[in-house]
């Protein structure tokens, strides 16, 4: 990819520019001092189009909260991420995605749409966790994206890994962890959600990081972190820590839960194909697959309110 010409990065810094004077406007200021009231909620004169993005870049410069702006459809969606790095600072624009497949479509999404949901997601809790130091992030997303199921907070920072060297922790453990979490054992790692083991080095691929990950212990000690080449397999960049993220936007670990839920659903006005399909979904879940179609049974996955309201401290792995 080329660098930006120098024309290009005057016309930016002229639009940040715009961006702190829309920003310092009393109408403005006041609005982004109302939103900050707990539970407050306004309904504001629609603005045009072209009006959208820069207002909500300015507000971006007042609130100390993430901001979500929906859009209509993912096009727009592309569209209102792409105009709001030229607004504001482009590190806190988070595009959060539709994954590619219809509502009760037996699809998995795509790789790509996985990992980039997922990134969103943990760059939010990165941001929580940092007891919200720094820019808040902007997160843009259409109806459809905000629609799907994914993790709650809390499963998300459940389904959390963090490693640094030094660490002591089994390698058994670990494995068992993700792969109850849903990472897929293989020979060699070659995709997101991937995990192999030879010897004392667990390689394993994130589906939110560009590139997988290899683990080497001393005995029960983490000894080395590398991100490293796919491809190649050869180890590029050594870490002081780590953060291995979830595998799926679903709580797979809550699986026994999901199968009391599915088996009690009535399938006896179903047709025959249609059962036949149902029950053999029903065993691939129980076996621990993960298949095309697997979202479909998201909602049985998710908590109840009252397990929400009840749920303590994320475990943590030692």
């Amino acid at each position: 990819m080329n660098p930006p010409s120098a024309l290009f990065l005057v016309a930016m810094k002229k639009l940040l520019d715009l961006t702190h004077i829309i920003a310092a406007h009393p109408s403005l200021a006041a609005l982004a001092g109302a939103l900050e009231a707990p539970g407050v909620r306004l309904r504001i004169a629609p603005l045009i189009s072209a009006g959208r993005v820069p207002t909500i870049a300015a507000l971006a410069q007042h609130y100390t909260a993430p901001i979500l702006f929906i859009t209509g459809s993912t096009d727009s969606a592309l569209r209102a991420a792409e105009d709001a790095r030229l607004w504001t600072e482009p590190q806190r624009v988070l595009l959060f995605p539709a994954a590619d497949v219809m509502p009760y479509e037996h699809m998995a999404p795509s790789d790509d749409a996985l990992s980039r949901r997922l990134g969103v997601l943990q760059q939010l809790q990165a941001w929580s966790s940092s007891q919200n130091n720094g820019q808040s992030p902007i997160i843009i997303c259409s109806v459809k994206a905000l629609l799907q199921p994914t993790l709650m907070p809390d499963d998300f920072v459940y389904a959390t890994t963090k490693l640094r060297i030094g660490q002591r922790i089994e390698q058994e453990e670990l494995l068992r962890r993700w792969v109850e979490l849903g990472y897929r054992v293989a020979a060699t790692v070659e995709a997101a959600t991937d995990v192999s083991r030879r010897g004392d080095i667990i390689d394993i691929w994130p589906p939110a990081a560009p590139q997988p990950l290899r683990i080497e212990w001393f005995g029960d000690e983490i000894d080395s972190l590398r991100a490293f080449d796919p491809i190649s397999q050869r180890s590029e960049q050594r870490s002081e820590e780590a953060t291995i993220g979830p595998a799926s936007e679903l709580a797979l670990w809550r699986r026994e839960l999901a199968l009391q839920r599915i088996q009690a659903v009535d399938t006896s006005m179903l047709r025959e194909e249609a059962r036949r399909e149902w029950e053999a979904s029903l065993t691939r879940i129980e076996l621990g697959d993960s298949f095309d179609g697997l979202s479909f049974y998201a909602p049985f996955f998710r908590k109840t309110g009252s397990e929400v309201r009840g749920q303590g401290q994320a475990t943590e792995v030692h």
